[in-house]
């Protein structure tokens, strides 16, 4: 949520305009109104439409400098008339306007050619360009006209303001590590391995696990979506992972390891955060070590997501890769409180990546982690990934518990029932069927399209393929 003067991105109009500041309505976007911890945003511009936080802003010029921008970054292809110079006569219309010599003609024409490439363009950035230039001139067309008619030039047309371009995509934004992906996809689109997987370790470091099993937002923001569907930006990912595998180089690292800092840091988790966390750091000179509770590397990923959807071997070249920048690792140790206290005098600072290792409850009556039978999820896959990843077994007393006959996760015979419908409860389910259950159900509140939602749509039907029965608009009520 973000406090906006006036804003239309991605949609949603706010107008604050004319508004006492104690009563602005929010957007419901996290707009960039903050840019660093030492200033404060004015304005956010972008292929999305436009974003004000403050009412002091010459909209004009602001238009003006985003057109120049596009200038100098365009990546657009050049194949029409609209995306090769309707830029420039955005720019050179919008600058005209804004020192004080403009016509009621140049602003039909900007309209008239924003609105062209909007649907002449041949490709999204010609069409999106003009997008918040016509939002501005729209709704602040009052002050378009005082500069117009009384020849004068905007209101901060002359002054030094900084105006700062970032290159991005909508992809990219959507990606929580902000990985380049244009970079990557063009490296593979060239053939360049090596300058693809460095694209994605720039933010990014574990291209295995990524290019497998990452929930893949950017394909949600993929603009190819309003042509057909969306590129596969996740599988693509990982192609420069495989080739350097299976090619036996060694690491392509985009960042030369600093001579040594003296700085210490302890990292607690030595899943996808952790490893994440202490890669960086070591490439920064940090001596790093990290801190597992469990007797493998890799957190959730390693025991939490199967074998057939994250290979271990894939993995464990990821973690391979943060530890040939230097990362020590200590498994096997669960850190308490005493630990914390001697972190404090031993590190410079420490970092919690803990996870989350704790299934959800049903939340019906009479549920009770005592009953028999009655498993978390997290659990189930850890038991499941240990043996069959690591070959370690369960003990006597947890196969009592579990209803276990075997020393490892066998479930002839049986009836297996999973609440939810997450990617958690699909990886139960289908770890299940591979377990010989007799049945499988996963009991889901709400509808078919939902659950494609949470995951993915080849997830669900190859459950489905698979065997697995879906209850949906069900819940259970009490355990018996």
């Amino acid at each position: 949520m973000s406090k906006v003067y006036f804003s239309t991105w991605n949609g949603e109009f706010v107008n604050n305009i004319n508004t006492p500041l104690e009563e602005w309505k929010e957007s419901a976007y996290n707009l960039p109104a903050q840019y660093d911890s030492h200033r404060e945003s004015k304005a956010f511009i972008g292929w999305d439409g436009v974003a004000l936080f403050d009412k002091d802003v010459d909209v004009i010029r602001l238009a003006m400098e985003y057109a120049a921008q596009y200038q100098e970054y365009s990546e657009a292809c050049g194949r029409c008339a609209p995306g090769r110079w309707g830029g420039r006569i955005l720019y050179d219309q919008l600058d005209k306007i804004a020192r004080g010599e403009g016509s009621i003609a140049d602003l039909d024409h900007l309209k008239e050619i924003g609105k062209s490439m909007q649907i002449t363009s041949k490709c999204e950035i010609g069409k999106t360009v003009p997008n918040p230039i016509l939002d501005i001139m729209e709704h602040f067309e009052e002050t378009f006209l005082e500069c117009i008619n009384e020849q004068k030039p905007s209101v901060h047309y002359g002054e030094s303001i900084a105006y700062i371009a970032k290159i991005t995509a909508p992809c990219t934004d959507a990606c929580p590590s902000h990985v380049d992906i244009p970079a990557y996809i063009e490296g593979v689109r060239d053939l360049r391995m090596d300058d693809s997987l460095m694209a994605t370790r720039q933010t990014m470091p574990l291209a295995h696990v990524c290019g497998r099993v990452c929930p893949h937002p950017c394909e949600d923001a993929c603009r190819r979506t309003n042509l057909d569907e969306p590129i596969s930006i996740m599988a693509l990912k990982r192609l420069g992972a495989d080739w350097e595998t299976d090619h036996g180089y060694d690491f392509f690292h985009p960042l030369e390891k600093k001579p040594k800092s003296g700085k210490r840091v302890a990292v607690i988790g030595a899943g996808p955060a952790g490893l994440t966390t202490a890669y960086y750091l070591a490439a920064e000179g940090v001596e790093v070590d990290v801190y597992e509770e469990l007797p493998v590397l890799g957190g959730e990923v390693a025991v939490g997501v199967p074998e057939y959807r994250m290979p271990i071997d894939k993995y464990n070249k990821d973690i391979e890769c943060v530890k040939d920048m230097g990362v020590n690792f200590i498994v096997n140790h669960k850190v308490n409180a005493d630990d914390m206290r001697r972190f404090e005098n031993e590190y410079d600072a420490t970092m919690v990546a803990t996870g989350t290792r704790i299934s959800k409850k049903v939340y019906c009556n009479n549920e009770r982690a005592d009953i028999k039978g009655y498993w978390g999820a997290i659990d189930f896959l850890d038991k499941v990934n240990l043996y069959e990843k690591y070959g370690y077994k369960i003990s006597k007393e947890e196969q009592e518990k579990n209803l276990l006959t075997t020393d490892y996760v066998d479930l002839t015979g049986k009836t297996l029932v999973c609440v939810g419908g997450g990617f958690t409860s699909m990886d139960v389910v289908r770890c299940a069927i591979r377990a010989n259950a007799k049945k499988v159900y996963m009991i889901y509140r709400r509808d078919e399209k939902t659950i494609i939602k949470n995951t993915t749509y080849e997830e669900y039907h190859e459950a489905v393929e698979e065997g697995v029965e879906f209850l949906f608009h069900s819940a259970v009520a009490e355990m018996v």
